[in-house]
């Protein structure tokens, strides 16, 4: 079942398990330098809930690598103001991900997505 999900996930079992033995090396460091369990429920998790307030802080770490959408738009607009979609060598690109088809959250709202690379072919790809 786990190896299922993580086909359907684009995900590698393998990753997953050395992102798991990355946190458990870095929570131990970071004890072992005299910090809080990151694990604990304590303060410093205070905002772990906070999903709009990762999504700054995530966006914040890679502007100017950001673009972003509103509803019904099917291109990204940068922040220098290029038109880009999902590279169709993108997971993002495969049919049925959202990303790959016009934009369809509520109005007033924005999709942003972070990329690490513009591609330039007949569009720009992120």
């Amino acid at each position: 079942a786990y190896r299922d999900w993580c086909r359907r996930s684009f995900l590698g079992p393998s990753t997953l398990q050395m992102i798991a033995d990355l946190r458990k090396n870095l929570s131990r460091e970071l004890s072992v330098l005299g910090y809080a369990d990151p694990m604990s429920n304590g303060y410093q998790n205070r905002h772990d809930k906070h999903h709009a307030l990762w999504q700054a802080a995530i966006s914040a770490g890679l502007y100017p690598n950001v673009a972003t959408r509103q509803r019904g738009d099917v291109n990204f607009s940068t922040m220098t103001n290029r038109k880009a979609k999902i590279h169709v060598s993108s997971v993002n690109a495969i049919k049925g991900q959202p990303l790959n088809a016009k934009c369809q959250i509520p109005r007033g709202e924005i999709e942003f997505v972070c990329f690490g690379e513009m591609v330039k072919g007949s569009h720009f790809f992120t």
